[in-house]
């Protein structure tokens, strides 16, 4: 029996080469890869959190509104990561918005979930999401000591440089390393990714 990959993305919600790898590399792959893969998505990227007066303060690469973002990904993460298709098409959908908060009921529409905007908003109000967010840093952190650039793509819990950076131009290359047989069973030629 084979056993899957897990695949960690390290990443920061406004970051233009975040947005590239999921729209480029991790979306039109993911309907081929992800029977052999277990997803993992970390929203938190060059950002930093100190605790003031009970309350967590962020400090994102891009400013206040990728810490909202960053958040508000923690939500889709939480809420969605037993459906990992819908999870990254909406995460997709908001990267590629120049607002993500207020392109979040357009994004969950994509996956009929329209309904249920005011429960991600409620998500994104929670005390418990900035505890969410920390878990994030926390993970970042251990895996990092410092953090040049995101995304940063890691299979099986360890980073390897020369992966990430090929995940990011050909992400079948270093997968399929992982998945021969699946990648074969699929006819996943390497070296054939979207260049958008």
């Amino acid at each position: 029996m084979f056993q899957a990959v897990k695949l960690s993305i390290y990443y920061e919600a406004e970051c233009h080469q975040s947005r590239d790898f999921f729209n480029k590399q991790l979306w039109p792959h993911w309907a081929d890869l992800e029977e052999g893969v277990k997803l993992e998505l970390v929203p938190y990227g060059k950002a930093n959190h100190t605790e003031y007066d009970g309350q967590w303060l962020f400090q994102c690469d891009h400013g206040e509104s990728e810490c909202l973002a960053n958040k508000l990904h923690a939500c889709v993460i939480k809420k969605l990561q037993t459906h990992p298709t819908k999870m990254i098409k909406c995460i997709k959908c908001l990267m590629t918005k120049k607002d993500q908060l207020s392109s979040l009921s357009d994004c969950l529409n994509e996956i009929f979930l329209k309904a249920e905007t005011d429960k991600y908003w409620e998500c994104l109000l929670s005390p418990e999401t900035d505890e969410l967010l920390v878990k994030h840093g926390d993970r970042t952190h251990k895996m990092f000591t410092h953090l040049d650039s995101t995304p940063k793509i890691v299979f099986n819990d360890k980073f390897r440089p020369r992966e990430s950076y090929e995940a990011q131009k050909d992400f079948t290359k270093p997968i399929c390393q992982y998945m021969k047989e699946i990648c074969k069973k699929k006819n996943i030629r390497q070296g054939l990714s979207l260049q958008l």
